[in-house]
């Protein structure tokens, strides 16, 4: 589910799980209708390859492991991983067209078995020619942002979630 509101005439959405913006990109596309003009992802899970070396090497990760994965993605109705490239909205990384999205910021985790779905996105992105920003923090874990008042490398972090803001609202070069 996302919500979305109007301030100083920016549209702004907060997307509450882990591709609900993607979803409306796309599902915006089909329609014909204007979607987001810009896209922020703070260590997203686009459905990506479960075998990656994220998925391997921080299978047991603090915070989230691909058995806390593999339990969303089954809640998502996805019980198969086949099954996702019939749902671009869902898995976006099977997404045929990334021409259709915005300009984006991402965000991963290190130590996170996310991290390869945000670098294969933002990947995919500039092969199709589309403004991407990627900033992978090393040494923190899925959820970091939690840690915003305990810890200065989360705050950098965050200090580089906030610039990437006015870049993505344009008032900021690419």
């Amino acid at each position: 589910m996302y919500t979305a509101t109007e301030v100083d005439g920016i549209a702004l959405q907060h997307a509450v799980d882990m591709v609900d913006l993607v979803e409306v990109v796309v599902r915006c596309h089909r329609l014909g209708t204007q979607g987001p003009d810009g896209q922020l992802h703070i260590y997203p899970g686009f459905g990506g390859d479960r075998t990656a070396p994220s998925y391997e090497e921080h299978a047991h990760a603090p915070m989230l492991t691909r058995e806390d994965c593999e339990y969303y993605f089954r809640i998502y109705g996805e019980s198969e991983f086949e099954r996702f490239e019939a749902s671009p909205e869902f898995a976006p990384l099977y997404q045929p067209d990334f021409s259709i999205f915005p300009r984006a910021a991402v965000f991963t985790a290190d130590i996170d078995p996310l991290r390869d779905d945000g670098s294969q996105f933002a990947e995919r992105l500039h092969e199709a020619g589309i403004p991407c920003r990627l900033r992978n923090d090393a040494e923190l874990v899925h959820g970091y942002v939690r840690a915003r008042h305990m810890s200065h490398r989360v705050k950098t972090a965050l200090d580089e979630v906030c610039a990437s803001v006015d870049w993505l609202l344009g008032s900021e070069p690419v």
